[in-house]
């Protein structure tokens, strides 16, 4: 039987990341995944684009360039069943099958707020008969596209289907491979946080939650992985809080901080999924967050982590785009003292009670192993029934 050739198209001036690693770490039955090689030379461009994507002309400008670079071309892709555009959006004149899944409405407009012309134009694309399936990351996910298109929703509403992101179980995989080289091996209990991001995934209101509990318990550490800046490291200079640039490979943020940790804690402010929890949880760490977004759809609280209260998460709002949540970064920087004081207060019940935290820590995996709701056995067979009838309806 002929195999279904599905080219992933995506900004490969940086890797796929990890959402995706179900194409490469697992086999379709009857699907060929074709995913075109990362082009390095152009890793330049996307840190000028992160730098001045916020004016509005050279956005514009860039967005142009980048389907010149990114996009299929038509007289080179002849063997090709079907496209698969990663959280992009093919040309406005593409002819071809194509499926396309996204984070959040917004990432199909580069998490900008667009205008009149642009959304229409999108909404004619996501119409047209050559988009086969759309493809949320998650229930949030689908009901973004629903507030944003409102009455227009009615013609994309059949061709919706929620399909999640699926990881292997890392505690598992690499459960021989771990490195103890920088969080070092002991019998203290160890919090990680990973993020790039200091005040939207609220590292500002770990820290202060972590040095109050550090007075009453001598044996935790925080380890954080982070663009952290000199002002946090002279302001929380404690022997147990290690700061980490954020320069790591992925494997080797599993292995070096994943696998060696206890427990991870992001209380993050906004989120379009989060895969870094995911990650967590593969890893066997429970976690400590937010309902932020779809973050109440993979943590059950109280079953493999805790969630914290916060009254500052933005993308629980639909009227806001991610653009506009950002313009409220000075709210971000204000520490929100209910949250340092939950953050506090479900961490103290953790070290009185080290059973619960054992029997999270077994909870953690459940959801990424054969069946599971993360695992790629679910995700390859949701997949594959998406594939070949979007290739059968295309004969």
């Amino acid at each position: 039987m002929k195999k279904l050739k599905i080219k992933i198209i995506y900004r490969n001036y940086i890797p796929l990341y990890s959402g995706y690693c179900s194409f490469w770490m697992s086999k379709i039955p009857d699907i060929e995944i074709i995913i075109p090689e990362p082009k390095t030379k152009l890793k330049k461009l996307f840190k000028i684009y992160k730098k001045v994507n916020n004016f509005p002309f050279i956005h514009i400008f860039l967005n142009t360039f980048q389907k010149v670079i990114f996009h299929p071309k038509k007289t080179t892709e002849k063997d090709t069943d079907l496209f698969f555009f990663a959280g992009i959006m093919p040309p406005d004149n593409f002819d071809k099958p194509f499926i396309i899944d996204l984070e959040h409405i917004y990432s199909l407009f580069d998490f900008r707020t667009p205008s009149s012309k642009r959304k229409d134009s999108v909404l004619k694309i996501l119409k047209s008969p050559y988009c086969k399936q759309i493809m949320p990351w998650s229930r949030a996910a689908k009901k973004t596209i629903h507030d944003f298109y409102k009455n227009d929703y009615k013609y994309l509403k059949d061709k919706i289907e929620v399909v999640y992101p699926a990881l292997p179980n890392y505690s598992e995989i690499y459960s021989n491979k771990k490195d103890f080289s920088l969080v070092r091996k002991n019998k203290n209990i160890k919090m990680l946080f990973v993020g790039r991001h200091i005040y939207r995934k609220g590292l500002h209101e770990v820290l202060p939650a972590f040095l109050s509990l550090s007075r009453k318990h001598k044996n935790i550490e925080l380890h954080c992985v982070t663009n952290s800046t000199e002002q946090f490291r002279k302001e929380y200079n404690h022997p147990n809080i290690h700061f980490y640039p954020y320069t790591f490979k992925h494997i080797d943020v599993i292995i070096n901080f994943f696998m060696t940790c206890d427990l991870f804690i992001m209380p993050t402010h906004t989120d379009t999924f989060g895969m870094v929890y995911l990650e967590a949880l593969s890893a066997g760490l429970p976690i400590i967050a937010t309902k932020q977004f779809a973050i109440p759809e993979f943590l059950s609280n109280g079953v493999n982590g805790y969630f914290v209260k916060s009254k500052n998460l933005y993308l629980n709002d639909s009227k806001l785009s991610p653009e506009e949540c950002d313009k409220k970064i000075e709210k971000y920087m204000t520490t929100e003292r209910i949250l340092v004081h939950d953050i506090e207060k479900k961490l103290e019940y953790l070290l009185s009670k080290p059973n619960i935290l054992k029997k999270l820590k077994k909870n953690c995996t459940k959801e990424f192993v054969s069946g599971g709701k993360f695992s790629f056995e679910k995700r390859n067979k949701q997949l594959r029934k998406i594939f070949k009838e979007a290739a059968k309806n295309e004969k």
